[in-house]
């Protein structure tokens, strides 16, 4: 945040890259100097960007940051005259209307962050198609809605992908020629259809959350175990059928399957992932027992299993939280899981460490439940 004063040059005449260096402004070093960058985000700044800014003026502008402000308004089409740019960022704003087809002009652009304003309408078709050097394209958290458009198939450079919290449908466009994408953020769209044609090709992916959406795959179809990068897992509140795949990347941290048609054990081999601090598996028909392997599990720290079939019977005895440094919550109801609680958990929880553990009362002892789940 900068006082806006007259240290900063913006009430003076001087010409901009002569003189007293304005702030947020940066100037190249070649002659004539031109504006370069422009970095004022976190400003309070309000009001409308002028739509009397055109490529003309900024046509050696390379970055450009307003973000975390309270700019108004609509985006100006004149933006896309910025053939210099690389780097755009006006989220965490108040920015309306259409997403501005000629944006498709920023050949050079290589971070497009659009996120967290009201942009509503759909993405114009050609968005993307000039747009070969981006590595970076978040729309999430706007009024976006309709299909993705297909030019976002040819961006053979993309790294990150975030698109939540919008109203997108339809199928996901064929992307099997972006091997690059590390990060993919869905969540909480009305996007359908299967997710493993593309996904299978994602080999350098370590971050994936298409939680609620229509997403109706066979789970062994999306072939996980050829994912080895992947640190977190979400595929949560979609139409996923089949049992939870026994070969998955050793090196998750987070996964969610909850709330789809999923069937079948708990494989064992999630014991293995000693990374794993999240395990969210409610809402689906698993049945059988928690494998003994998951004592093992040294970071986790969610066990959420309510609202399936398990019919384990558990005793006091059991080591199955013996070994957990972490947990802090552990919710069992919603199952046929009878017996004691063991002795760990209620340790745990003494300890303060487990700060929530639900389980079935009326069918399962448990004197140290935080609360019991209603069958």
């Amino acid at each position: 945040l900068h006082p806006w004063n007259e240290e900063g040059m913006w009430f003076s005449n001087d010409n901009i890259c002569e003189g007293k260096e304005w702030y947020g402004i940066e100037c190249g070093s070649t002659d004539p100097q031109h504006v370069i960058s422009i970095d004022l985000k976190e400003n309070f700044l309000n009001g409308r960007i002028p739509h009397e800014v055109n490529g003309v003026a900024f046509e050696f502008l390379e970055y450009l940051d307003l973000s975390d402000n309270n700019i108004g308004g609509t985006l100006s089409p004149d933006l896309g005259t910025f053939t210099s740019l690389k780097y755009l960022d006006v989220s965490g704003n108040l920015l309306g209307g259409e997403i501005p087809s000629e944006l498709k002009g920023l050949s050079s652009l290589v971070v497009m962050d659009l996120s967290k304003n009201n942009f509503n309408g759909t993405v114009h078709y050609g968005l993307f198609g000039k747009s070969h050097q981006l590595e970076t394209v978040n729309i999430q958290d706007n009024l976006l809605y309709g299909k993705l458009p297909r030019t976002m198939g040819s961006l053979k450079n993309l790294r990150e992908l975030a698109i939540s919290n919008n109203m997108f449908s339809g199928t996901l466009p064929a992307m099997n020629h972006v091997k690059t994408l590390e990060s993919v953020a869905m969540r909480g769209n009305i996007l359908s259809g299967e997710l493993s044609s593309n996904l299978k090709h994602w080999k350098n992916i370590t971050y994936l959350d298409v939680y609620d959406n229509l997403f109706e795959d066979v789970m062994r179809d999306l072939k996980l175990g050829k994912l080895h990068k992947l640190e977190s897992l979400d595929l949560g509140r979609n139409s996923f059928i089949g049992s939870i795949s026994s070969n998955m990347g050793l090196l998750l941290e987070m996964i969610d399957f909850s709330e789809n048609d999923l069937s079948g054990n708990i494989p064992y081999q999630i014991s293995n992932m000693a990374n794993l601090k999240e395990l969210r598996l409610d809402g689906n028909m698993i049945s059988g027992d928690i494998p003994p392997g998951f004592k093992h599990l040294y970071n986790l720290e969610f066990l959420i299993l309510k609202d399936n079939y398990f019919d384990q019977e558990m005793h006091s005895d059991d080591d199955l939280g013996t070994e957990w440094k972490s947990i802090v919550e552990i919710k069992l109801d919603g199952n046929s899981i009878h017996g004691t609680i063991p002795n760990s958990f209620c340790r745990l929880k003494n300890e303060m460490k487990l700060q929530v553990l639900v389980a079935d009362c009326d069918i399962i002892v448990c004197d140290c439940c935080t609360y019991c789940g209603a069958r």
